[in-house]
């Protein structure tokens, strides 16, 4: 890849990791260039190697927050993580969980999707860049985020955090946690009275990632992902689908 290509701006998606997901158990990286065509035999792994981008995309595009992933949608339709975690001989040897990251210029962000002890499923961490910008140019370092993070470690990772301590009201206790939105987790703050977290904005790789997965456009095969059982439905006679009788003169 040259670097007049790699400094033009919109260059898109360059490059995919997958791990412990359907037929890919291992870590496997996949070049993303101008035309990128997968092939290879039944169960190879082409589906698995773009369904978690497109699970993320349909997350993204749900109208509402459908929690770390939208398993059911237009793009790919499961019921539930079991489904998609990468299965060995042995039952024991099923993946607890899968990773999936995105490559975008200089930076990627790589998640690692999971179930909680209760059973739900949660983004378990995500690994970004965080875009600092000094006066000699941009720089990036690798932070990674993780539900439950203390405060003290979240001032450490975000040294521009300091600012707001040092900015608030001596009333107001706040502290910061980390807050998921659909499928990103980012850095945010609790104030004693609120309710529930509020995101705070820094300059983080994951932020163009989410543009270019809401770029990314799916032509599927069907029309629909395929299903099982189809629902029956009632057909009028004056449907389209029906062709017109001819009355006799």
């Amino acid at each position: 890849m040259t670097r007049a290509r790699r400094n033009r701006p919109g260059l898109g998606i360059e490059r995919i990791v997958v791990e412990g997901y359907k037929s890919l158990r291992t870590r496997q990286e996949i070049e993303i260039r101008p035309l990128t065509v997968l092939a290879g035999v039944n169960s190879s792994g082409k589906s698995s190697a773009m369904q978690p981008l497109l699970l993320l995309k349909q997350t993204l595009e749900t109208p509402y927050d459908p929690g770390p992933l939208q398993l059911s949608g237009p793009n790919v339709d499961v019921t539930e993580i079991e489904q998609v975690l990468a299965r060995g001989p042995k039952r024991a040897s099923t993946a607890q969980e899968f990773k999936f990251g995105v490559t975008i210029r200089d930076h990627s962000t790589e998640w690692t999707f999971g179930k909680d002890p209760s059973g739900d499923l949660r983004v378990r961490s995500m690994e970004t860049a965080v875009i600092d910008r000094p006066k000699t140019g941009r720089k990036f370092r690798t932070v990674s985020l993780r539900e439950g993070m203390t405060s003290s470690r979240l001032q450490d990772l975000f040294p521009e955090l300091n600012q707001i301590l040092k900015a608030r009201p001596k009333k107001i206790n706040l502290s910061f946690t980390v807050v998921r939105r659909r499928c990103f987790l980012l850095p945010g703050i609790r104030v004693d009275d609120m309710p529930v977290p509020i995101p705070i904005h820094t300059e983080l790789a994951s932020d163009q990632t989410q543009r270019e997965l809401a770029r990314a456009i799916h032509l599927p095969a069907l029309r629909g992902n395929p299903r099982r059982t189809y629902r029956t439905v009632a057909v009028e006679m004056n449907s389209p689908a029906r062709s017109t009788p001819t009355l006799p003169e």
